[in-house]
């Protein structure tokens, strides 16, 4: 399970496909740029990117998309955000917003 990612290579490997905002916080919702089978989604705070390259981000959640479009959820850290979501409406919400 991951917990941590390093602003470094999410820098490196991730693109900004969306921002969002949920219990009044801001989030990004970055696409890894690999050309695995599997789709990687990292939801982190929107102010990531002005983080020191040496830091370790606390993503909000780690999603796999396959192509046949199935969620498998890998990581969810509400707690670490104060979200008020469990996890099968955040995986709700997830699926509108990349789609």
């Amino acid at each position: 399970m991951l917990t941590s990612l390093s602003q470094c290579r999410l820098r490196e490997t991730a693109s900004l496909l969306k921002s969002f905002s949920t219990s009044g916080k801001e989030f990004s919702v970055l696409r890894s740029n690999t050309t695995s089978p599997i789709a990687q989604y990292y939801i982190v705070s929107a102010d990531w990117e002005s983080y020191p390259p040496t830091m370790r981000i606390e993503p909000l959640a780690h999603l796999n998309v396959t192509r046949s479009g199935k969620v498998i959820l890998q990581t969810w850290q509400p707690e670490f955000f104060e979200v008020n979501s469990n996890e099968q409406h955040f995986l709700s919400e997830f699926k509108k917003l990349t789609h």
